[in-house]
């Protein structure tokens, strides 16, 4: 039976659908590559302490050059991708209004490693899949900055498809879910305390040393959508089963 809105996950290792699945239960139909049943675009709630979160199935296939060896793509868009459809914080990138050091040295990706994280339930922790993070460089750095993270922001090339202002457009491709063009158009806003807000994206802004990627609108180009570190967007993570 749900609680509301919130189905009780089921236990069995047969999958039955996403929804209800538990994650270890989904964790070994992804390494038993028997997802038949989950399809690209289901929704699941989760609960992080006393809040309900939905979430996304966005990604299933793993291209050629998403394994392990493959050092320079990212495998953010790789694998059983799931994103938060909700948002789970509103912040700043930085205290100070500089991309230098990229997205590793944000406020934003201590949040999500060590505050987050440890709030996941542990049957979750334990079915996230460590995933390598390439994100894009600055005006004032040299080269693109390479993390193993759980969970990550996800880029405007990952929404889009492509993003000229990314350092690092071109170590990783678009999502399943956002292949489709009404799904990445009406990507800009993601909900927060019942309003809906812009969120933030993990690209340093290559042309300048102040700004980071956030989503976009239709009616804005999306090389414009970089902004100061200092402003305040929501965060809204994925991560990989597996």
């Amino acid at each position: 039976q749900a609680v509301g809105n919130n189905p009780v996950s089921k236990a069995s290792d047969d999958p039955v659908s996403f929804a209800i699945d538990s994650w270890t239960t989904i964790k070994k139909a992804v390494q038993d590559n028997n997802t038949s049943l989950y399809h690209v675009g289901d929704t699941k709630i989760i609960t992080i302490g006393a809040n309900n979160y939905m979430v996304r199935l966005v990604n299933k296939s793993t291209g050629s050059n998403c394994g392990d060896n493959d050092t320079g793509y990212s495998q953010t868009a790789c694998g059983f991708v799931v994103e938060f459809v909700d948002a789970l914080a509103m912040m700043q990138m930085r205290d100070t209004g500089t991309n230098v050091g990229g997205y590793p040295s944000t406020l934003v990706y201590d949040y999500l490693n060590n505050t987050l994280y440890g709030q996941l339930s542990p049957e979750l922790q334990s079915s996230i899949k460590p995933t390598r993070v390439i994100s894009g460089h600055g005006a004032n750095d040299s080269g693109n900055y390479t993390t193993t993270d759980f969970l990550y922001l996800l880029s405007r090339v990952e929404i889009h498809g492509s993003d000229s202002l990314d350092s690092a457009a071109g170590t990783t491709h678009q999502l399943e879910y956002y292949q489709n063009s009404q799904n990445s158009q009406n990507s800009g806003l993601k909900n927060y305390n019942g309003s809906s807000y812009n969120w933030w994206l993990r690209p340093a802004c290559s042309s300048n040393s102040a700004s980071f990627a956030r989503s976009t609108v239709p009616q804005i180009s999306y090389d414009w959508t970089y902004y100061s570190a200092t402003t305040q967007y929501v965060v809204a993570p994925a991560f990989r089963i597996g």
